[in-house]
């Protein structure tokens, strides 16, 4: 297209913007069902007047080392967003402690040299 025939260009967030939250769950949670508590949670009829459109659980964002990330969409009046983010990732976290959807949580066990190894592990070891 010519720029010639250029008549208006308009930025997407003059009218609205896009709030994109990824919430980390446990890899050994049951996904599909900590999405069902997520999509359940985003849908707060309280949000009616703030939001553009219903949230949108994309699903799976990004498989991680201790992490499962589940993306969570919603369009929002211009200028909420950064408010928005932080109102909604509240909103959302309430629920899958309610729902006692695993966290990720990063464990580490630490042995120094030179210590005996934990009775846990010489068991183990002589399995």
């Amino acid at each position: 297209m010519p720029n010639s025939e250029i008549n208006r260009v308009a930025n997407e967030s003059q009218v609205r913007s896009r709030v994109a939250v990824a919430i980390g769950v446990s890899s050994s949670e049951d996904l599909q069902r900590a999405m069902s508590v997520l999509a359940d949670a985003a849908d707060d009829p309280g949000w009616k007047g703030r939001v553009k459109s219903a949230a949108e659980v994309q699903g799976f964002y990004e498989l991680g080392e201790d992490a499962v990330d589940i993306r969570v969409i919603v369009w929002v009046a211009a200028g909420e967003r950064r408010r928005f983010e932080r109102i909604l990732r509240f909103k959302l976290k309430k629920p899958l402690d309610q729902a006692e959807v695993e966290m990720p949580n990063r464990q580490v066990d630490v042995w120094l040299r030179g210590q005996p190894r934990p009775a846990s592990w010489v068991a183990h070891e002589a399995a």
